[in-house]
C-alpha cells in the first residue's frame, strides 16, 4: 500500500478507536476488529494491549533481608546508635529488672545479654546500658548453675569482674 492509504488506515484505526467503550478499571486496548477492512494489513496491532497503572508487587530472597538488616546494622554501629541490638537491649534490661523473680525471664534475658556480647560493636552499648547489675544478680541467686556460669563468663567478655556483693 502507497502512503496515501496507509494515512487513511490510520485516520480509520483513530476513528474507530474513538468509538469504542473504555475499557474496564481504566485500562486502553486496540479494537482486535480493527483490520477486517483490510485482510492483508498486518495484524500485530490488532491484539489487546493492556496498560496498568498497578505497579507490580516485588518480592526479596531471604538473603536480601538478612543483607539489609546487615548493612542497617553496620549503619547503626557506624553511627553509635546501636539499632536493632539498642533496642532490644532496652527492652531486655526493662523485663529483667521489672520481672526480677522470674527465674525463667531471666534466663532468657541472660541468654540474650551473652549473645549480644558476642558481637564486638555491641560491647560499648552493653556496658552503656548497665548490664552489669542483672548479670551480677543472675551469677550469684539463680537457682540453675548453667545460668550462673553464662551470666559470669559475659561479665568476663564485657571486662567487668564479678564483684563481691551484689
Amino acid at each position: 500500500p502507497g502512503l496515501e492509504q496507509q494515512q487513511q488506515q490510520h485516520q480509520q484505526q483513530q476513528q474507530q478507536q474513538q468509538q469504542e467503550p473504555a475499557a474496564p478499571n481504566g485500562a486502553h486496548h486496540h479494537n482486535q476488529n480493527h483490520n477486517q477492512s483490510n485482510p492483508g494489513a498486518p495484524t500485530a496491532l490488532a491484539l489487546p494491549v493492556f496498560l496498568s497503572t498497578t505497579p507490580t508487587p516485588t518480592t526479596t530472597t531471604a538473603a536480601e533481608r538478612y543483607d539489609r538488616r546487615h548493612q542497617q546494622n553496620a549503619d547503626d554501629d557506624a553511627s553509635g546508635r546501636g539499632g536493632t541490638a539498642g533496642n532490644v537491649l532496652d527492652h531486655v534490661l526493662a523485663a529483667m529488672h521489672t520481672f526480677y523473680e522470674s527465674d525463667k525471664l531471666i534466663r532468657c534475658g541472660c541468654l540474650v545479654l551473652h549473645n549480644l556480647s558476642l558481637r564486638e560493636a555491641n560491647i560499648p552499648h552493653l556496658l552503656a546500658a548497665g548490664v552489669a547489675g542483672p548479670l551480677e544478680r543472675a551469677a550469684r541467686n539463680h537457682k540453675d548453675h548453667d545460668v550462673q556460669r553464662s551470666a559470669a563468663s559475659t561479665l568476663r567478655r564485657l571486662g567487668l569482674p564479678l564483684m563481691a556483693h551484689a
